[in-house]
């Protein structure tokens, strides 16, 4: 409950203060491990605690600006173990293990509007940290892990003509578990490592962290499952991996014969689907090759499903 409060209190300050508007997106985590005490407000946590915040303004289509926060602890008060990762826009999906996914903007063009300005920061306590106000009484106690991230961030406007917004990409990483392990550091106290990054540079990062974000994230799934439970999660994404393969091999061979893509039949195919309430978007109907399109029902098997329950049942079978 209290954590729910201060999430409420933390939304409701922001729409007060002017700061969330219908085109931004604030973002925010609050992470601390071992003894935590703070003055203001006044809070004190032994153990785990951890808050996060997410206000966004919703989209006719459904669709939410990406974000992405994960962390991972372990190790004592003295020898805390953190891997932790926080990312918004293209560098979240990239983060997210989405290969195919698009690369942000990439140029600095147009003026700046000065009233739109992006703020991303971090803070990070390893070990211990006393901090004291202005008269010198201490104000608050930290031992052992303590990350706070926060970003604020206006959504910016691709194309006045359709209403299309681009979300900015920042990236921040902490990895004490790593170093810790190496045979150069370890036993030497206490080790980390630490980036922060934003535009192309967090993408091209995000890349390469993804497969810690998809380990952290299978691990803390699969520790809450039974072995019944996990041998039924198997199963089922086994059949749908097997369902998306069948699905996108009937699809090339129906608008890709000889492994050339045909417009005009991806264009009659998507008229199908959409005519049986598909409502697929127009980035199917804009690729230009067979290569382009496989990649995205690779990454949407909704999508792939849609497609091939609009061939001809004759095309469905094929090989």
């Amino acid at each position: 409950m209290k954590r729910i409060s201060a999430m409420a209190a933390l939304a409701a300050a922001s729409v007060l203060s002017g700061c969330a508007k219908p085109d931004s997106v604030l973002f925010v985590t609050n992470a601390s491990f071992g003894v935590n005490v703070e003055g203001k407000p006044a809070s004190a946590s032994v153990g785990y605690d951890r808050t996060e915040g997410y206000l966004a303004p919703s989209f006719p289509s459904g669709a939410a600006p990406p974000v992405i926060a994960s962390i991972e602890t372990g190790g004592g008060l003295l020898n805390p173990k953190v891997r932790q990762l926080y990312a918004t826009g293209a560098a979240a999906v990239k983060a997210s293990g989405s290969h195919k996914a698009p690369d942000g903007p990439t140029t600095l063009e147009g003026a700046p509007a000065a009233k739109r300005m992006i703020f991303f920061g971090t803070t990070t306590s390893l070990g211990m940290k006393v901090a004291v106000d202005a008269s010198g009484t201490p104000d608050a106690f930290t031992f052992g892990y303590k990350r706070k991230e926060y970003s604020y961030i206006p959504l910016t406007k691709k194309d006045a003509k359709t209403e299309t917004y681009v979300y900015p990409s920042v990236l921040a990483s902490i990895d004490t578990v790593t170093l810790a392990a190496a045979p150069a550091t370890k036993g030497s106290g206490l080790t980390s490592r630490q980036f922060f990054a934003t535009g192309p540079a967090a993408e091209a990062l995000a890349a390469d962290t993804s497969a810690i974000f998809r380990e952290i994230t299978e691990s803390a799934l699969s520790a809450a499952l039974t072995p019944e439970q996990k041998q039924k999660a198997i199963k089922t994404a086994t059949e749908t991996v097997e369902a998306q393969r069948n699905n996108t091999t009937a699809i090339m061979n129906a608008v890709a014969p000889g492994g050339a893509l045909d417009t005009e039949k991806l264009k009659a195919l998507l008229d199908a689907a959409n005519a049986k309430g598909a409502d697929l978007s127009s980035t199917y109907a804009a690729q230009t090759t067979a290569e382009g399109l496989r990649g995205l029902l690779h990454e949407d098997p909704h999508a792939a499903m849609l497609l091939a329950g609009a061939l001809p049942s004759s095309q469905t079978n094929q090989d």
